[in-house]
Order: structure tokens, then sequence, then C-alpha cells
């Protein structure tokens, strides 16, 4: 019985009945070529290729976005001229109140001072100038860092 069994084993993995490559004298390895490529655009319009295929799928659809993105645009320069007229009126407000509250402080040195008061006269008169000219100091430096 071990007999049979050593030619069975055999009969499987003998040369003749294994599998041939017939083309592995002739196969030729080639080198695999990858290429990556990454493409980025930015901004409200997409890139041409890409407005082009929208064009391609919806006729008008190009010009649709075009339009979208100059409304768009309109949209933002009237936003930022609004902000820019906001800031003027509170910055000419506050140059009023700011010399209100000097010449109040003056006329109420002058009152002290008309009525024999001299040190509520100077500390008001003081006070004031040494505030409106901080907030003047202020300003300019902020004005200077942006």
């Amino acid at each position: 019985m071990s007999t049979s069994r050593q030619s069975r084993k055999n009969k499987g993995s003998s040369p003749a009945n294994r599998p041939q490559n017939r083309h592995s004298d002739t196969e030729e390895i080639l080198p695999v070529v990858t290429e990556e490529r990454a493409v980025s655009f930015s901004g409200p319009i997409p890139h041409p290729d890409i407005l082009e295929k929208y064009d391609a799928i919806l006729p008008g659809a190009a010009d649709r976005i075009l339009t979208m993105a100059e409304q768009d645009s309109e949209h933002i320069r009237c936003r930022d001229k609004e902000v820019v007229a906001y800031a003027n009126k509170q910055i000419t407000r506050g140059q009023y109140l700011g010399f209100l509250i000097g010449l109040s402080a003056l006329l109420g040195a002058g009152f002290c001072a008309h009525f024999n008061q001299p040190i509520p006269a100077s500390l008001i008169g003081v006070s004031g100038v040494v505030g409106l000219v901080s907030a003047f100091l202020k300003t300019s430096t902020r004005a200077k860092q942006q």
C-alpha cells in the first residue's frame, strides 16, 4: 500500500502533469508609470473646462453662472461701500460728541472760576483737556497701525 500512495502523490507533481507557461521565455516586464496631477482653481467662477462641461449639459448654464458671479461681486462692493459710509458716520459723530464734551468741560471750568472756585475749575478744565488729547492720540495711533 505504501507504494501505491507514493505513486498517487507523484502523479500530480510530475513535470508532465504540471501546467506550463508557454510565454515565460518571451515575457517582458514593463515598468508601470503613474501620473498624479492636482489642479486647483479658486474664485466664484469655475475653471473654463468645467464651465464648458456645464454648458454642454445645460445650454446657457455658463452664462447663468457668470451672471451669478457678477451679481455676487456687485453685492460685495455695495456692502463694502455701506460699511465704509457707516464707519465714516461713526467717526464724524464721535468727533462732534468729543467736541461737545470738551466744550462743556471748559464751560464748567469757566463757570467754577467765575464763582471763585479755582480748585474745581482747574480739575474740570484739566480733565476735559486731557481726555480730549488722549482720545485724539489713541485714534491717531490706531489709524497708523491700520
